[in-house]
């Protein structure tokens, strides 16, 4: 009985849904914006290292879920695609390979704005796809990922950089939430460069928003850089996002119970994947903490290929 309940659930896991919100016809490919579902075993010996993974909310199986948004130009004609999917870990919600390859720009940042250049890809026969792993994308930023909170307290270290230039907002953001106990022993510094000695601001002269995640701070003279310590509450389970990048190049692969992508007949063969800059950092992180290989440990090093820079 144990082993039946522990093989429902590991078929269960992967992508669970995906979410068409747009369609465009692209010539020789179709553009799809959408989002994938994802959900995972939190027990799973290849998922036991994310951290917080143990303290992450569950659903009525036991999985833990997750979200990307998703980026996929699909090749029309199957005698012209080349079996190759060509999938980047966007960096900052958006690509940065069209640009380098293909001499590609945008006007904004939304999906639909993205312009693809001189096609190179896609002429060549490749099924692309732009794929969210950051918690932190705002809402139209480009693509983002959603990671579930963990109710877990510490320490956190929070730092901004004023350029000292243009409009200066009245503060800054925080990604984790103080907490109540926390607002007091707080303290904010400030130096001018990054090896400078940090000096502390007196507490009168800069305070937490009312909910806790952001901080209000009168402009400094010269540009230089905040820096808060304090106690948060509440954790993105940001490692889920190398989770989604697995989980979706091996959707791509190997298939699995949900079919919206799968029609196509380029899919099932190789993977090229890239990341640039902090995305391909990423990359080299995927790689080394075992993140190519599925939860069932399926893993094609002769097709599979991580370029970073």
């Amino acid at each position: 009985m144990l082993l039946l309940v522990l093989g429902a659930s590991q078929a269960r896991a992967g992508v669970v849904r995906i979410d068409i919100t747009r369609r465009d016809d692209f010539i020789t490919h179709e553009r799809l914006i959408a989002r994938v579902y994802f959900a995972l075993d939190p027990n799973a010996p290849v998922n036991r290292d994310i951290a917080d993974i143990a303290a992450a909310p569950r659903n009525a199986e036991g999985l833990v879920e997750y979200a990307s948004d998703l980026l996929f130009f699909k090749p029309k004609d199957a005698a012209r695609a080349k079996g190759t999917v060509f999938l980047e870990a966007v960096n900052r919600g958006r690509d940065q390979s069209l640009g380098l390859m293909s001499d590609a720009h945008t006007t904004n940042l939304a999906p639909e704005s993205w312009d693809l250049g001189d096609r190179f890809l896609l002429e060549q026969g490749f099924t692309v796809a732009f794929l969210g792993w950051q918690f932190d994308v705002e809402a139209g930023e480009g693509l983002g990922f959603t990671a579930p909170q963990a109710p877990v307290e510490g320490l956190v270290r929070a730092s901004y950089v004023d350029p000292g230039i243009g409009r200066r907002p009245p503060g800054f953001l925080l990604q984790y939430c103080v907490t109540t106990p926390g607002r007091e022993s707080a303290v904010l510094t400030f130096r001018e460069r990054l090896t400078d000695a940090p000096v502390a601001l007196a507490r009168n002269t800069w305070r937490f928003t009312e909910d806790g995640c952001g901080i209000l701070v009168a402009p400094a003279e010269r540009a230089g850089v905040y820096e808060a310590v304090y106690t948060a509450k509440g954790s993105p389970v940001a490692g889920l996002g190398l989770a989604a990048l697995r989980d979706f190049a091996s959707y791509l692969k190997f298939g699995g119970p949900v079919t919206t992508l799968r029609e196509t007949p380029a899919l099932g063969q190789r993977i090229v994947g890239f990341g640039y800059s902090q995305s391909g950092r990423l990359l080299r992180e995927f790689v080394r903490d075992g993140f190519n290989r599925d939860e069932r440990g399926r893993q094609d090093r002769k097709s599979t290929r991580l370029n970073s820079s």
